[in-house]
Order: structure tokens, then C-alpha cells, then sequence
């Protein structure tokens, strides 16, 4: 069960004229939930009475921010951008979780998140950027549930090129984000099936974003994208067979290197449209120590979307027929899943660590369909 309040106060001052947006800000959140789990039924049930609490604690978390950021104009061309942001964070537990068994978290964080940019315009079709920004978050309940975690902190610089035409649009940016003590899942699970998280020390992801638009004549528009990217722990380290055994520069888990999609539209006749989306996963692994049996395999399916659209003048304003085809060519993959593992012992004081693995295998070909009636 689960019983919250939330209290929220926020305010903003802005001035701007035709050069400068200057904004002043903040925020005060206060969260109080009660986290509970009662007796509903039992057998042999000693002195307890039904609706007796089986655990009970109290999570309240304060968060307060202030702010201020600003636009500037230099020129027809460039424009510079700022953002600093002072948050403190006071979280704590108190009581049991399901078991039983105690449950304490007394955590404060105070954080300063700054951000810079500029933006550079030579003409209608190209613009450049150029940005940094440093953010801190803290871990969550879950974390605190399963580990003793500490805030992750990102530098990330960034990079980008736009450029428009009539018919034509591309978006590319290039990304380097650079960590400290990242919070990255390990594949586990927990009782309840949350997945589990735990700092990794020094991590980097370097990357390259794409995605365009393009109208190809009257019938034709294809919308693709693609992710590049290389997602590394730097020296990482674990627990394994009794020993602290160092990997090296291993994956970050579920980071696949490629991402790619499509959306290609065809319109034969008016209010009639015929869309293929593809998607391309790169292999990944579930755990970070890039063993194989916590690989997820690549994959690539394709999805059909079928749209019908009817103007009516009475009644409805409009009718729109919708039929969804999903992985048409019957792909047989698995897009998630989940890695363990656990000591086991010799019997002559030494340990071996045993792995283990399941997945989650996807629907073969399946078809939705509906209707959407607008008056």
C-alpha cells in the first residue's frame, strides 16, 4: 500500500526585451509516503488481527531549487545561453520493508548544476551549436533498497550541426558524456522485480545523433534515424569466485553501440497513408562485465501501420481507420532481460561464482486495429 502527499511551490520572474530573456526562479517540493503492506489472511495466525501492518515506514524527501538563466542576442548570427541551478536534496526512511526487516535512509545532497551554450546561424538553411553542461542526481529508493549508493555527477559537452531545406531537414549531434560514480543497472533484479543499480566509478558515452526529414515528391516522405555511440566503464571492477577481479574497460550494460529506425510514409490517395517503421538494435550486454552469456543478440524488425481517414459533415467531423502490423516478418528476438549471479561453495573454502541469465522474448507478427471518431 501506499499512502503520499505531495506539497509543490514554484515561482519565476522574467524580464526580456528585443536582445535579452533574463529568468529568475525556484522551487520547493515536499513528499511525504507512507509504504505499508497489511495482513489480509493467515491460517495460523497467533496473536494478529487482519489489516495488521506486516512492515510500515515513512519516506519524506525535501527538494528546493533556485535558478536563473538568460538568452542573449549578440547578433543576427550568434546567441549565447546560460543556466545555473542550486538544489539541495534531504531524503529520509524510517521503519521496516517486507520481510521484515529495518529500513533507514538519511541522505543530503546539495548540488550545482551550471549550463553554457552558443548558437551560431550564417543563414536560413545551417545552424551550429556548442554546449556544456554539468548535472548531479541522487539515487532512489530502489538503490537505497538494494545498496549503499552515492550521486552520480555528468559532464556532458555537446555538438551539433542543423541544416533545413524545403523539403529536406537533418539534425546531427555529437556527444561526450564523461561520469562519475554512474549509476548503471547490473541486470539483477530485485524481490519485487525492480531492476537494480550501482555506481560504477569513472564511465564515458561518446556518441554521434542523426535524424532527418525528407519529402520525396508528393506521395513519399521517409523520416530515418541513427544512433552511434561507444559506452565504457573505465576500469571496471567485481566481486567474483572470492576475488576482486579488475575487467578493464568494459560495455556499459544495455548500451547497444548502433540504434537505427525508419518511418517511411506512402500516400497514394488523399487521406489514405501506408507506413513501414524499422528499428535496428546492436548487440548489448545486461551486465557490465561483458561476459557472454549476458548478451542480448542484435535485431531488426519492422512494423506496418495502416491509416484511413473519412471527412464526414455530420455527426462525426471525422473517421480515421487504423490497422497496426506488428513485426511482419515473424522475427524471432528478445529486446530485454535480466543477468545474476552467486557464490557457490567448493566445499574447501574456496568459492565459485556462477552466472546466470533469462530473457524476455518478443511477440512473433501480431495485428492491432481500431477506430477513431471525431466529432
Amino acid at each position: 500500500w501506499l499512502d503520499n502527499d505531495l506539497y509543490v511551490g514554484i515561482f519565476s520572474l522574467t524580464y526580456a526585451d528585443d536582445n535579452t530573456e533574463l529568468i529568475f526562479g525556484g522551487g520547493y517540493n515536499r513528499y511525504i509516503g507512507d509504504h505499508f503492506g497489511e495482513l489480509i489472511w493467515a491460517r495460523f495466525a497467533s496473536d494478529s488481527e487482519p489489516f495488521d501492518r506486516l512492515y510500515d515506514n515513512v519516506g519524506k524527501k525535501t527538494d528546493i531549487n533556485i535558478y536563473t538563466k538568460g538568452v542573449l542576442d549578440l547578433s543576427d548570427r550568434w546567441r549565447v545561453f546560460g543556466d545555473l541551478q542550486l538544489r539541495t536534496v534531504d531524503y529520509t526512511v524510517e521503519g521496516t520493508v517486507a520481510g521484515p526487516s529495518d529500513f533507514a535512509v538519511d541522505d543530503g545532497h546539495v548540488f550545482f548544476n551550471p549550463k553554457v551554450g552558443v548558437t551560431f546561424t550564417p543563414s536560413e538553411r545551417h545552424q551550429f551549436y556548442l554546449s556544456f553542461a554539468r548535472a548531479n542526481r541522487e539515487p532512489n529508493r530502489v538503490d537505497h533498497e538494494n545498496g549503499d549508493p552515492r550521486p552520480e555527477q555528468l559532464n556532458d559537452w555537446e555538438l551539433g550541426w542543423r541544416y533545413q531545406r524545403q523539403k529536406f531537414m537533418l539534425n546531427s549531434n555529437i556527444y561526450y558524456m564523461r561520469y562519475k560514480d554512474q549509476l548503471v543497472l547490473t541486470g539483477a533484479l530485485d524481490d519485487v522485480g525492480n531492476p537494480i543499480r550501482a555506481n560504477v566509478g569513472k564511465s564515458f558515452r561518446l556518441g554521434l545523433e542523426l535524424d532527418a526529414n525528407w519529402n520525396i515528391g508528393k506521395k513519399w516522405q521517409w523520416q530515418p534515424n541513427l544512433a552511434l555511440s561507444i559506452n565504457r566503464n573505465i576500469d571496471y571492477k567485481e566481486q567474483r569466485s572470492s576475488m576482486l577481479v579488475d575487467f578493464g574497460n568494459t560495455a556499459i550494460s544495455f548500451s547497444p553501440q548502433v540504434i537505427g529506425g525508419s518511418l517511411l510514409t506512402y500516400r497514394p490517395i488523399s487521406g489514405l497513408d501506408i507506413i513501414l517503421l524499422s528499428k535496428y538494435v546492436g548487440k548489448q550486454f545486461m551486465s557490465n562485465n561483458e561476459l557472454e552469456v549476458a548478451k542480448l543478440d542484435a535485431y531488426f524488425v519492422n512494423d506496418l501501420n495502416l491509416q484511413y481517414q473519412i471527412e464526414m459533415r455530420k455527426v462525426f467531423r471525422r473517421i480515421i481507420f487504423k490497422a497496426l502490423i506488428n513485426n511482419i516478418f515473424d522475427e524471432t528476438y528478445e529486446s530485454n532481460g535480466f543477468y545474476f549471479s552467486f557464490d557457490v561453495d567448493n566445499g574447501d573454502g574456496s568459492m565459485t561464482t556462477v552466472d546466470g541469465t533469462g530473457f524476455y522474448p518478443q511477440a512473433g507478427i501480431n495485428i492491432l486495429g481500431g477506430i477513431t471518431l471525431e466529432f
